[in-house]
């Protein structure tokens, strides 16, 4: 009986782990950004090109403060697709709007679903929507495996 049990956790351990690989990303801290994010201004910014797997989707987490109370959208990113690595689109089929949640911290997270004809992400700009001071402290983006 003690060996049956014991046979179980070794299969039941070796499913979990089969399965839990699906579930590792690549993270990548963004780099180029502004640490302060003026009221209802744009930021342009050129952050390093991530590379995109066929048919895997990614994660943006970005970490922010607002400057000033506020209880509506507060940070809006949008990123630019490229099918070579060198031409990026001018349209933003990747935007996140990231929720303000008054004096606190936010820490967001999205998905964007599969990516199947493109070869590079970036982030392009950052809009903020507030009429207060918003401050970043990072994003991070993951990529599937």
């Amino acid at each position: 009986m003690k060996k049956l049990a014991l046979l179980t956790l070794i299969t039941l351990g070796l499913a979990a782990g089969a399965s839990a690989q699906n579930l590792i990303c690549d993270p990548y801290f963004l780099t180029n950004l502004p640490a302060v994010v003026n009221p209802f201004a744009v930021s342009n910014v050129t952050t390093t090109p991530i590379t995109v797997r066929n048919n895997y989707g990614l994660s943006v987490s970005p970490t922010w403060t607002a400057g000033s109370n506020c209880t509506a959208a507060g940070l809006v990113l949008n990123f630019a697709v490229s099918v070579d690595g060198t031409n990026y689109t001018t349209t933003r089929p990747f935007v996140m709007v990231s929720l303000c949640n008054g004096l606190s911290g936010v820490i967001d997270y999205t998905n964007f679903p599969a990516l199947s004809s493109f070869a590079k992400l970036r982030l392009v700009s950052i809009t903020n929507a507030t009429a207060g001071t918003n401050y970043l402290t990072n994003i991070c983006v993951g990529r599937g495996r």
